[in-house]
């Protein structure tokens, strides 16, 4: 008897041990941080679906620096312990809000190549499967939201970016999907544009309906992104591999192999047509071709 209570202890703070684990590595950025709720909800006083009711927050509500921190529900779901510019505390459901990764988003501007690009997006779905066309969609960058036809973000070469997406049917079936995604971008991306492609299955009963959500990142100038990547969901965002499987430069020297790749890619238009031809051969104006050193 003592054995099997001795065994059931060490199983209970094995799973201890491992939800602690998922906090910490699904939600590893730097607290306080900034957030946003995606829909309207509830901010209750203990990290449960009955806790206590503190307030009703509605759609769009801003926290700056007010995610404190992470926590594993009675439910099982993480949350998040927040305080409002009203400063009353509590906790929302980690669905519910949308936490600013501000580690990921100074990668970007610390990468030796960054740029702030130009944003669309777009949901397409060939088989509805009878659960209704009409969907509100949430996208986020980093757990930041896009809101406006074309927003931007700031994107850096080998520095990874988060891509969330939530999709629920407005009609009668209240489908509802979600995604999570890594990526990397190289430094032609960065000077060129991509796209990265997504899949959402949104779920009503027995039913599911798969969307194709594109994400396109453009610089100024351009106008069709010259490569698309298919990104696999990942169950947080601190697992999975990026779909372009980039190499990371890191080392002292990062910065020098960073330039050399840069000057390759980077090149004007000796007749000073355009600057920035990428990977251009020739110049679409005068057809000046590419120097030797870009090559």
């Amino acid at each position: 008897m003592r054995w099997r209570m001795k065994r059931i202890g060490s199983l209970l703070l094995l799973v201890v041990l491992l939800m602690s684990l998922v906090v910490a590595e699904a939600f590893a950025t730097t607290y306080p941080t900034d957030g946003e709720t995606r829909v309207k909800t509830t901010l209750r006083k203990d990290p449960k679906p009955k806790g206590k009711k503190v307030a009703d927050l509605k759609a769009g509500y801003e926290l700056v620096e007010g995610v404190l921190e992470p926590v594993i529900g009675e439910d099982g779901q993480v949350w998040y312990k927040i305080i409002t510019p009203k400063e009353k505390e509590g906790y929302i459901v980690g669905t519910d809000l949308a936490v600013v990764d501000n580690d990921r988003d100074e990668d970007a501007r610390n990468a030796v190549v960054h740029d702030i690009l130009l944003l669309d997006f777009k949901a397409t779905c060939t088989d509805y499967q009878g659960l209704g066309k009409k969907y509100t969609r949430s996208f986020e960058i980093n757990g930041k939201p896009l809101t406006g036809r074309h927003p931007q973000t700031e994107i850096g070469a080998d520095a990874e970016f988060t891509i969330y997406t939530k999709m629920t049917n407005t009609g009668k079936s209240k489908a509802t999907g979600e995604a999570r995604s890594l990526f990397t971008p190289t430094i032609e991306d960065i000077y060129n544009g991509f796209a990265v492609q997504q899949k959402v299955t949104c779920v009503a009963g027995d039913k599911e309906v798969e969307w194709t959500v594109t994400y396109t990142f453009l610089p100024r100038g351009i106008e069709k992104a010259p490569v698309t990547y298919t990104v696999d969901n990942v169950e947080s965002f601190e697992t999975g591999v990026s779909a372009a499987n980039n190499t990371v430069i890191a080392g002292s020297n990062a910065q020098t192999e960073a330039q050399k790749a840069l000057e390759k890619i980077h090149w004007d238009c000796p007749n000073g047509h355009k600057e920035n031809l990428g990977t251009w051969l020739f110049c679409p104006f005068c057809g000046a071709p590419k120097p030797e050193t870009a090559q």
